[in-house]
């Protein structure tokens, strides 16, 4: 016999059976195509209404339950949910093992990577084939990232695989510059907001093979980007 059971009780069944079995299966396999999540979901709403039309719009259902929601599980966002928490189990310091297996799928897969601003439409870029992990850095880069909109924001960019920072079309990394230090938006621009020389960044052994390298970087740099931090700069000077 059917019991007739609330919807917060059939959210607690879904909860309970469905999405019980799925997370740790998400949490170490590669992440399904949207189709399956789309199927999920489909299941899930015909359960929720006993295969009726809908009577609230299933984001509302997704809301907490101090917004009135019933927080119903969004199982796509469950699968990024378990990815990220590969980062932070990577951004660990004893985590060298972890790290030297993923690096066989990443190679760039230090702990820099993961300060990026990469959007997700990058990850091929970086990881040329698609696994478990290359779905790991896209769910992260769903989550992290973001365009700065302020100077302060601007300062704090990575210069190195971020999306806004492009060569070829395409957002890239320089050993020979990061492993100089040159690795944030800050770490090349002076008080006045303009951006500084391989001179007054004193690096050593400069030769026109690293003069080359770093101008190819500041012309990747967004105008806008260089536009805000002079005038931010400029307007910071003359209240004093």
């Amino acid at each position: 016999q059917q019991r007739n059971l609330t919807l917060y009780g059939k959210t607690l069944i879904v909860k309970s059976l469905l999405l019980s079995q799925l997370i740790y299966k998400l949490s170490i396999l590669q992440t399904p195509a949207q189709d399956f999540f789309s199927q999920v979901d489909n299941i899930m709403r015909k359960y929720l209404w006993n295969c009726k039309q809908p009577r609230l719009a299933y984001e509302i259902l997704q809301l907490p339950l101090e917004k009135a929601g019933l927080n119903f599980p969004d199982v796509a966002l469950q699968a990024d949910t378990l990815k990220i928490a590969w980062v932070k189990r990577l951004l660990q310091d004893d985590q060298l093992d972890l790290l030297s297996l993923v690096k066989r799928s990443i190679p760039q897969a230090e702990k820099y990577i993961w300060l990026a601003n990469l959007h997700e439409k990058d990850v091929p870029f970086i990881v040329k084939r698609d696994n478990f992990w290359s779905d790991v850095l896209a769910a992260w880069c769903r989550y992290n990232f973001k365009e700065p909109l302020n100077c302060k924001e601007i300062m704090n960019q990575t210069l190195w695989y971020n999306s806004f920072i492009r060569k070829n079309n395409k957002p890239f990394f320089n050993y020979r510059l990061f492993s100089c230090n040159i690795q944030y938006i800050n770490d090349i621009i002076d008080h006045d907001g303009n951006i500084k020389s391989l001179q007054q960044l004193q690096l050593p052994h400069i030769n026109p093979k690293l003069v080359l390298e770093f101008n190819q970087l500041i012309a990747s740099i967004p105008p806008k980007w260089k536009q805000v931090l002079k005038k931010e700069n400029h307007e910071t000077h003359d209240q004093f």
